[in-house]
C-alpha cells in the first residue's frame, strides 16, 4: 500500500485510528472497567495471520472519544460521541495495533472494535438509524477520505469497503456495534469476524 494510500485509510478511519486525536479528551479507563466482552488479542491475531498485534497504549475506553478533526457534515459517521450518542449504558471501545515489515505504513496497521449497549432494541436501532441517515450528507459534501457510498449485505449491518481498509457497523438488539481492521491483510475477514462474534454475544 503507498502512502497515499495510507493517508486515505488513516484519514478515512477517524474512528478506527488515532489520526484525529483529541487531546482534551477524557482519560482511558483500566482494564479492569466493566463493559461488554471484546473479542481478544490472541483471536484477533488468529484471525489475521499478524502475531504482532498487541492492545494499544491507552486504547482502552470506557466513554466514546471525540475526533475533532473531523469535518462537520461527516462527524455523524466518524465521531463516535456523535455517532454514539449519550444514551448508552455500557460502552467500551479497544484497538490492537501491529508493527511489521513494511515502511510506509506500520503506524496505521490495527484493529478496533467497539460496543454501545442501550437500554433497550428501540434505543439501540434508533441511534443505528441514525447513522444510516447521516450517511448521505456526508456523501453529498464530497469530502476527499470521508464521503464513501457503504454496502448494506443486510439490514442490520453498514460496511465501508477500501483498499486494505475495512468498517463495519452493526445494530444487535440493544448494542450497536462498530469493527474496523486497518493494514495489509484480510482486513475484510476480519472486519466481519470481529461484528459476527460481538453481535453472537447478544442474541
Amino acid at each position: 500500500m503507498n502512502r497515499t494510500v495510507a493517508l486515505l485509510a488513516c484519514c478515512l478511519a477517524a474512528l478506527a485510528t488515532g489520526c484525529m486525536r483529541d487531546s482534551s479528551a477524557s482519560p482511558s479507563p483500566t482494564p479492569t472497567d466493566v463493559g461488554p466482552v471484546l473479542v481478544s488479542v490472541e483471536d484477533v491475531r488468529a484471525m489475521s495471520g499478524i502475531p504482532e498485534f498487541q492492545i494499544a497504549p491507552e486504547s482502552q475506553r470506557t466513554s466514546p472519544e471525540a475526533s475533532p478533526n473531523t469535518p462537520e457534515p461527516c462527524r455523524s459517521v466518524y465521531d463516535q460521541p456523535t455517532v454514539f450518542g449519550t444514551d448508552w449504558t455500557q460502552f467500551r471501545s479497544v484497538v490492537y495495533s501491529a508493527t511489521i515489515d513494511d515502511p510506509l505504513i506500520p503506524e496505521i496497521v490495527n484493529v478496533r472494535q467497539t460496543v454501545a449497549v442501550y437500554p433497550d432494541d428501540a434505543a439501540a436501532q434508533a441511534t443505528f438509524d441514525r447513522l444510516q441517515a447521516a450517511i448521505p450528507h456526508c456523501a453529498a459534501a464530497h469530502i476527499d477520505y470521508y464521503s464513501r457510498t457503504p454496502q448494506r449485505p443486510d439490514p442490520s449491518t453498514i460496511v465501508f469497503d477500501g483498499e486494505e481498509a475495512n468498517y463495519v457497523y452493526r445494530v444487535a438488539q440493544t448494542a450497536v456495534i462498530y469493527a474496523s481492521a486497518i493494514g495489509p491483510f484480510n482486513t475484510d475477514d476480519v472486519a466481519h469476524k470481529i461484528a459476527d462474534q460481538l453481535a453472537g454475544q447478544r442474541d
